[in-house]
């Protein structure tokens, strides 16, 4: 595959990789798994049945609590995917917690990842030219048990196979033996959700791949997840 692409998407498993792949490649088109903590056995299911209805079935969403009872995330019970910036959040209390009646704004993020998904999956035509990153979680999100990156790569092969696909590996302590798949290890302890940027770019630019697409609109630095629920789908 050429190093040259026309789409960079973000695979997880949180926002720090949508975040830095916006960022280096200079463009802010959203898809789905962009603001979402991901675990790897969650990804390749919903890159095989992407059922939205169940992804926000209320009897499915559980909330994730802190030790003085705020809410910190809502999590899927059976997926196992955090929703961290899906609900709205209370901007004056400590920690920025989940309100409290978030099970009321169900449709709004449903409806945006219907949206999301729609272009995801449209950009499946002859030759379109699409990189894949996903980021190894160092925590118990992703069990050595879980990450299977050949499934990750048949099943995006099944799902866009009119396109030129490559998967780009960070941190995976599995070896893909797969031609369509390239590694890359660094490290970045930033606290900082975005993460070390001056880490993230020198790695991306080693790898060579450059995105080559005028037509999308170009990164908008100062935007953070929350910012962007509405203007994605736009």
């Amino acid at each position: 595959m050429s190093r040259e692409v026309d789409y960079v998407i973000s695979l997880g498993g949180n926002c720090r990789t949508a975040w830095n792949v916006r960022r280096f490649f200079n463009f802010s088109t959203a898809f789905p798994f962009d603001w979402w903590i991901t675990p790897w056995r969650a990804l390749n299911e919903l890159l095989s049945d992407f059922d939205i209805d169940r992804l926000y079935c209320p009897d499915l969403l559980e909330e994730v609590k802190t030790k003085d009872g705020a809410i910190a995330s809502i999590r899927h019970r059976e997926l196992g995917i955090i929703l961290q910036h899906e609900f709205p959040r209370d901007w004056n209390s400590p920690g920025n917690p989940v309100c409290g009646d978030w099970g009321e704004s169900i449709a709004t993020p449903k409806r945006r990842t219907r949206y999301l998904l729609d272009r995801f999956v449209s950009l499946d035509t002859p030759g379109t030219r699409i990189l894949f990153v996903r980021n190894t979680l160092h925590r118990p999100v992703d069990g050595t048990n879980t990450i299977s990156p050949g499934v990750t790569t048949e099943r995006l092969r099944a799902l866009f196979p009119l396109a030129n696909i490559h998967l780009l590996l960070i941190n995976c302590p599995i070896e893909a033996n797969d031609l369509g798949v390239s590694h890359l290890d660094f490290d970045d302890e930033a606290k900082d959700w975005r993460g070390d940027w001056e880490v993230w770019h020198r790695a991306f630019k080693s790898t060579g791949f450059r995105l080559a697409n005028s037509a999308l609109p170009t990164f908008d630095k100062g935007a953070e997840p929350e910012s962007q629920i509405e203007k994605s789908l736009f």
